[in-house]
C-alpha cells in the first residue's frame, strides 16, 4: 500500500468538482488535477510508485506501452486504491485506457457533459479497437449515443440525463402579462480570432473561427428579423462569464436593429432557471439546448454546417430525417419560420406525447440524480 488513507473515489480531472459534491462525499474523494500539469513534480510522484517491487513492474510496463501520463494516473490510482475512478471529462480518450490495468476489482465511470460528436470531439481520430477502451459505466444524456460508442469502447450505457440540469427542479412557466411570445436564443460564442483555426477536416479542408462564427450569426439575424416581424421578444443567454463584454459587444456589432436582451451567464447551474422562463428556445447545436428539451421545453434545433459528418444536426448518431417538426439541417428564413409557428401553434398534448419519446432518446430528466447516486453508492456527509 502507498498510502495510509484510501479513499472510495479518486476523481479523473479537477472538473466540476463542485457539482460532483452534489453526488459523492469528498472527504472520501481524491482528486486528479492535471489542468495545470506540472511535468517534474508528476515524475517526482511516479519515480516514488517505482521503488516498491511489487508495483514497479506493472508501471513500468505502462510507461513503455503508453506513456508517462497513462503511467502517471495508474500511480495514483495504485496508491490511493479507490473503488470508483470517477469523470466527468467524458471525451477524455485517456481515460478509457485506463480500466484495463485493473481488472474489476475498481469500477471506471464516465458522466457525460456535454453533447457528443465525431466532428472535433471524441470519435474525430479515435483509431483504437474496442479491446483497448474500455470502462465499466457510461452515464449518457439518453439512448441515442449508446450503440455508436459501444462499437469504440467496452462499457455499459446507462442514460441518466444531464447531471447538472437534474440538480435544479423544472419551474413550470407562466405566461407573462404582456402575452408578447418571449425567445431565448443559446449562445455558443468562443473567445477567438477570427482567423485562428478551428479544425482541419480529414480530406484537408481548414475550418477557422469565422466559419463558425457565421454558422451562429446566420442563424441569429434570422431570428431577430422574424422576432421584429411578429413583435416577439429575443434574449440571447451567453455563453461566457469572464468575458461576456465581449461576447456582449459581438452580438451588438452583429446584430443592427431590433430590440434584444443580453443574458449574461452567472455561473454553470444558472442558465437551467433561465431556460424555464422562456416560451420558445432557439440553437443550433448546444448541449444546453438538448437540456432545455429535457426540461420540457419548446425547442427549435439547426445543424451547424461546418462539418463534413453530418453530425453536428439534431438526434445524432441515430438517422432522423433532415428535417422535422422542431428541428432542420437548413439555416434559413422560411425553416425558421416553420419550425417557429410549428412550437407556437401545437397543441400541448401532442407536444407532450413528442417529449416523452424525444427525451427518452436524446435527454432525460432525472431529478437530484436519483439513478446516478445508486450507482455511485451515494453517502451523505
Amino acid at each position: 500500500m502507498l498510502n495510509s488513507k484510501n479513499y472510495k473515489y479518486l476523481i479523473y480531472d479537477d472538473f466540476n468538482k463542485e457539482i460532483l459534491s452534489t453526488l459523492i462525499n469528498l472527504d472520501q474523494t481524491k482528486i486528479i488535477d492535471f489542468r495545470n500539469f506540472n511535468r517534474f513534480k508528476y515524475f517526482i510522484e511516479l519515480f516514488k510508485s517505482f521503488h516498491l517491487f511489487f508495483l514497479h513492474k506493472i508501471l513500468i510496463k505502462i510507461f513503455f506501452n503508453e506513456g508517462f501520463f497513462i503511467a502517471f494516473i495508474c500511480s495514483q490510482i495504485f496508491k490511493y486504491n479507490p473503488k470508483i475512478v470517477l469523470t466527468s471529462t467524458d471525451n477524455d480518450l485517456r481515460f478509457y485506457k485506463l480500466k484495463k490495468y485493473f481488472g474489476s476489482r475498481i469500477k471506471f465511470m464516465a458522466i457525460q457533459n456535454g453533447q457528443r460528436s465525431k466532428f472535433h470531439d471524441i470519435f474525430d481520430h479515435i483509431h483504437f479497437n474496442k479491446r483497448e477502451l474500455s470502462a465499466d459505466y457510461y452515464f449518457s444524456f439518453g439512448s441515442n449515443i449508446a450503440q455508436y460508442m459501444k462499437k469504440f469502447i467496452d462499457v455499459k450505457v446507462i442514460p441518466v440525463g444531464s447531471f447538472k440540469s437534474n440538480l435544479i427542479l423544472k419551474k413550470k412557466y407562466k405566461k407573462k402579462l404582456n402575452n408578447k411570445i418571449e425567445f431565448l436564443y443559446i449562445s455558443t460564442f468562443r473567445s477567438r480570432k477570427i482567423d485562428q483555426i478551428f479544425e482541419t477536416r480529414t480530406d484537408g479542408k481548414v475550418i477557422y473561427w469565422k466559419d463558425f462564427f457565421n454558422n451562429e450569426i446566420k442563424l441569429l439575424k434570422l431570428l431577430n428579423k422574424i422576432c421584429n416581424e411578429n413583435n416577439y421578444r429575443l434574449s440571447i443567454l451567453g455563453a461566457l462569464r469572464k468575458e461576456y463584454k465581449k461576447e456582449k459587444n459581438f452580438y451588438s456589432k452583429n446584430l443592427i436593429g431590433g430590440c434584444w436582451n443580453f443574458i449574461k451567464k452567472k455561473n454553470k447551474l444558472n442558465n437551467y432557471k433561465v431556460l424555464d422562463n422562456f416560451d420558445i428556445i432557439v440553437t443550433s447545436q448546444s448541449t444546453l439546448g438538448y437540456e432545455a428539451l429535457g426540461r420540457d421545453k419548446k425547442v427549435a434545433f439547426f445543424k451547424k454546417q461546418i462539418t463534413p459528418y453530418n453530425d453536428w444536426r439534431y438526434g445524432w448518431p441515430l438517422d432522423y430525417n433532415n428535417k422535422g417538426l422542431f428541428y432542420s439541417d437548413l439555416i434559413s428564413y422560411v425553416e425558421l419560420k416553420r419550425i417557429i409557428n410549428n412550437l407556437i401553434w401545437i397543441d400541448s398534448s401532442k407536444w407532450r406525447s413528442i417529449l416523452i419519446k424525444e427525451k427518452r432518446i436524446n435527454m432525460i430528466y432525472d431529478y437530484k440524480n436519483c439513478k446516478l447516486k445508486k450507482y455511485l453508492k451515494y453517502e451523505k456527509n
